[in-house]
């Protein structure tokens, strides 16, 4: 009897082992299984949302008004006589002068004082003839926009002799301008200026800018063509500007048909003759 109980309680204890033991291995696999879940779940690849910002434009800087420059007033020019007087040459009223240049804001008293000693004190009184002698001054100027050119015609009190001078005088700097600047200063070389002058000489001596029309004398055309092509050159050659703005220059030439010499103004820039002197 003892020995059925034994066996009996073993047999219990056995089952009750078992069964715990069976509990166990249930629940350490549920646990085991959702640790495997939470791996698997952590190593899923995880999608990020980056918000992205949209920049924000800088605001433009308001527009500036910049201030409107003072335009530079231009220098004013006159032009005064320096000396003025009436002397009777031969019974004759006849005027004496020569001019001085007066720029604002420019010192001209370089150019006046070439004036002054090219143009001054050129007559001589002889007390015993009673009469006066030597050269008379006269002037007439132009102004352009940056030159002054100013032509002095000095004619001999006893003989019918002129002779020409021209001065050009930069408004700018009030100093005298040479031929070659001249020229420059309307934009063309030494060469198209020459060659310009040659081509007027040529319809000068043909008497095309003089009545319209051809000389009839082919012979004596070409003899005048030569000879004064051979004056083709700065020193016989006097260019100046016009208050126009044009061009043009005082020329020694040989005239056709007419007095043997002497000089002429030509306009460069409209292809004419000015004058005879």
């Amino acid at each position: 009897m003892k020995r059925s109980i034994v066996s009996l309680l073993l047999i219990g204890s056995l089952t009750a082992l078992c069964a715990c033991s069976a509990a166990n291995e249930t629940a350490g696999d549920k646990e085991r299984g959702e640790q495997t879940q939470v791996v698997e779940e952590s190593t899923a690849p995880v999608e990020t949302t980056v918000a992205t910002q949209t920049p924000t434009p800088s605001p433009s800087p308001a527009p500036t008004n910049s201030p409107t420059p003072t335009p530079i007033p231009k220098p004013e020019v006159k032009i005064e006589d320096a000396y003025h007087k009436v002397y009777n040459i031969y019974d004759r009223p006849t005027v004496y002068r020569f001019p001085r240049v007066l720029i604002s804001g420019v010192d001209t008293s370089k150019v006046n004082k070439t004036l002054k000693d090219d143009l001054g004190d050129r007559l001589v009184y002889d007390p015993d003839m009673g009469e006066y002698y030597g050269d008379i001054v006269d002037y007439e100027y132009y102004v352009a926009d940056n030159v002054v050119s100013i032509m002095a015609t000095l004619s001999e009190t006893d003989i019918d002799y002129y002779e020409h001078k021209v001065y050009n005088v930069s408004i700018a700097t009030g100093q005298l301008i040479d031929d070659k600047q001249i020229v420059a200063e309307y934009g063309i070389s030494d060469d198209e200026f020459f060659s310009t002058v040659k081509k007027i000489y040529k319809k000068f001596n043909a008497g095309i800018i003089i009545t319209g029309n051809d000389y009839e004398d082919d012979s004596l055309i070409k003899e005048y063509n030569k000879k004064n092509l051979k004056l083709v050159s700065y020193k016989h050659i006097k260019p100046y500007f016009s208050s126009e703005g044009h061009l043009c220059f005082l020329g020694y030439v040989y005239f056709v048909g007419g007095a043997d010499e002497g000089y002429c103004r030509f306009d460069a820039t409209d292809v004419k003759v000015l004058g005879w002197e």
